[in-house]
Parts: structure tokens; sequence; C-alpha cells
């Protein structure tokens, strides 16, 4: 999927192809109006306002709802795939991701940093690399401001900005369901959408996302490997083993569910609010890793583990003393990463004169557990751990913004 494809450009061109053309063909260059009846007027909010994309001074990409859906662009991954200079890999620990834009990004190794590329979702920041798994399903639009925000957006997004916006409720009543299966990972996905007006001025949409994948895109050819253990108590050496892990990665469940209530009791009031809940489990926390240095054509750590284009891991299970032991581990010793959380935001507009002011309150709260084998490779030289951290903000957002008509306007704001 190409820049053009995904903003549009490419009717932009055709449309004046077409129009050259036809005034060429009757010996005329006549002007052309008709031009900007066939572009749908794309309005972002990259200024913490609404306006046309092409009025916007930034390098701002806009991907519409329609186009959203066509491509199923639900993740930052996806997002990645549609955007020319953001990548984006994820980390089994740490801030478990890491987001690059332009070149420029935050190291994954330490669940404290806050990464560069900032991602917003209804006006709301969220700073953790975790981030990747939230619903990030039933969206209205998404847009990606490429270099430093921090104007509008804070310090951390030195990098850039995707901004995410969730479907609100129409005018209209729709009910809407999917089915889908991805052969490869042998992935089932439902969804369903309930949508309307509750009364005149009341609006509600319930989204919800339910997908298992009973294999994987990611194949693993451990090894049963033998280790020794020693015991610090009594000086013995143990002889144990680490059972070969042959299920296909990253063998994902998810279920996704988000709640918005829209409210417009006057012209000048508009609010709406939305809950929304993510759980998400994953059969092998670091199923992504690719081996990039491989000095003789084999791994640096295992001689045995040939690279290669064909995407497989080498990753064992916990021995059994270590998984009956170590705290948040798997008494089977599997390997594995949850991940769940829930959000509340309340987005509420009142527009009086030349003005409007803004108010964003938000609640996070996550939790992410998991089991890993450290070293990434089937050895003797074991190293897993296991962890559980939680994550809660809070924030309130005010803004105070203009709209005169003349060449001068302005917007102050409080961020807590």
């Amino acid at each position: 999927m190409t820049y053009e494809e995904i903003t549009g450009v490419t009717m932009k061109k055709n449309l004046l192809c077409a129009a050259v053309a036809a005034s060429l063909a009757t010996g005329a260059l006549a002007p052309l109006p008709a031009l900007s009846q066939g572009l749908e007027e794309i309005i972002v909010t990259a200024r913490k306002r609404e306006e046309s994309l092409q009025d916007a001074p930034l390098n701002v990409s806009a991907i519409s709802q329609d186009r959203i859906q066509k491509f199923d662009v639900t993740s930052l991954e996806r997002i990645a795939t549609t955007t020319p200079q953001f990548f984006v890999g994820r980390s089994s620990n740490g801030s478990g991701a890491q987001m690059t834009l332009r070149g420029i990004g935050s190291s994954s190794t330490s669940i404290g940093i806050e990464q560069s590329v900032a991602v917003i979702m209804d006006g709301v920041y969220y700073g953790q690399g975790r981030v990747l798994n939230e619903g990030m399903f039933d969206l209205g639009q998404i847009e990606v401001l490429k270099g430093p925000q921090s104007l509008f957006f804070g310090k951390n997004a030195t990098a850039g900005v995707i901004s995410l916006t969730t479907a609100k409720p129409g005018d209209e009543f729709e009910a809407i369901g999917r089915v889908g299966y991805e052969v490869e990972s042998e992935q089932m996905r439902y969804e369903g959408i309930l949508s309307g007006p509750l009364t005149e001025t009341v609006g509600a949409r319930l989204a919800v996302r339910y997908s298992d994948m009973e294999g994987g895109y990611f194949s693993n050819k451990s090894k049963v490997q033998p280790y020794d253990s020693f015991d610090v108590a009594t000086g013995q050496v143990n002889s144990f083993i680490s059972p070969a892990d042959n299920d296909d990665a990253p063998g994902e469940e998810e279920l996704l569910a988000r709640l918005t209530v829209t409210a417009d009791p006057t012209d000048q009031l508009s609010m709406a609010f939305t809950a929304s809940v993510t759980e998400v489990e994953v059969a092998n926390s670091s199923w992504n890793y690719t081996h990039f240095n491989c000095p003789g054509g084999v791994g640096g750590l295992n001689p045995d583990l040939r690279c290669g284009d064909n995407f497989v891991i080498t990753q064992n299970k916990m021995p059994e003393p270590l998984a009956n032991s170590l705290p948040y581990a798997r008494s089977n010793g599997d390997l594995f990463n949850e991940y769940e959380s829930y959000s509340l935001t309340a987005n509420i507009e009142y527009r009086f004169g030349d003005f409007t002011l803004t108010s964003i309150t938000n609640y996070q709260d996550n939790q992410n557990t998991f089991g890993l084998s450290g070293d990434f490779q089937s050895i003797p030289n074991a190293t897993f751990a296991t962890e559980k951290n939680t994550w809660n903000a809070f924030s309130e957002e005010i803004r105070l913004a203009s709209d005169f008509d003349g060449a001068f306007n302005f917007m102050v704001g409080l961020l807590y």
C-alpha cells in the first residue's frame, strides 16, 4: 500500500489528467472548476482544532474511516505498513515496543521509558509502549504527524504523533457484523457493532471484537535441552531438562470492547463519554524476535541454528523447577504474555461566541504479565524470566481556542 493510495493523491492525479485531456481534445485550455468537486475534503485535528488537511501547515498523513475498514488498519503495526518512515517492533519485556518515525525512536529496554512517538487516542496521551496491545478497531480516522509536535502534544512527542479517533454514533441506526478467517495462522475473528440515536440529543455506539488464533505464522523449532542447576542451599548440582515448545506463535486470543455515548443537549454543548476494555493473550511474548547478526550464517548463541528467511523461532518452555518456583510462571512451563486494560474518557466542548472551551478527562489502567525465554534461542544455558507490572494514569486537559475571522487566532491550555 503506497502513501498515494492511502491519502487519495492518486485520485487527484487521475482527475487532473482526465480534465486536461478533455480540454486539449476541445482545443482550449479552460479552467478546471470541476476538479475540486471530485475531491473529498479531509478534516484533521493536528493543531487541536478542526481544519482542512490542505490548510494544516504540518506534515500530516490522514487515513479515512473507509480506508481503515477496507485495509483493516486496526493496529500500530498495520499503520506502519501504510506509512512511510514509520516502523514498529514489539518487545518481550521492558516498555513492550519500540516505535520509530523518521529514524527517531525510544529504546524498549525499560518500562519507565515513554515513547518518542506519542500515541493519542480520542485526544488522550498513551505513554507506554504497551499501547501496542490496545483495541484499535472501529476507528473513525487516523492521523500521522511526522516531526516534533511538542507545541500541541507535549515534550515526549519528539519524533511525531499517531493520533487515532474512534468511530462515534451517527444519526441513523446501524447494525454491523463481520466474520473473518486467516488461513496461515488459523485465526477466526468476529466483530459486531450497534450504533445509533437513543433520543434526539443522545447517541450510543457499542463495538465488540473477539478473535482466536489456533496456530500462528511463526513455527517454533526448539529441541529438548538438558541443563544443570546448582542448589546454593545444599551445594548439589541437579540435572533437568528444558522441554521443547512446538506450539506455533503467537497463538493470539483477544477480546476488545468499546462503548461510546454522545450527548448534544444544546447547540453550544457537545459531550462524548467512552469506556473501553482490552484483553489480549499470546502464547509467547517474544514470538517476533529475529536474528540480525549471523556470522557464518548461524546464530551467535547457538551454532546449530542457521539463519534464514523462513520466520521460525527456537524457544523452550520453562524447566519444571523454575515453573514451580518463579512467581507468575505457569506450572506447565508455557511461555506467555497477558495484557489487560480499561480506559474511561470524557470529551466535553462548549462553544460561546468566537471561542471553544474543551475539557478532556481520562483514566487508564493496564496490567501486563509474561513468562519468557530471555535467550531467545534453544541453548543449554537457559535464561528465563517472569514479570507482572501495572500502570494507571489520570489526566485532565483544558483548552480555550478562538475562532476569529481574521488572520489572528489563539489557543491556551492546561494539562495535568
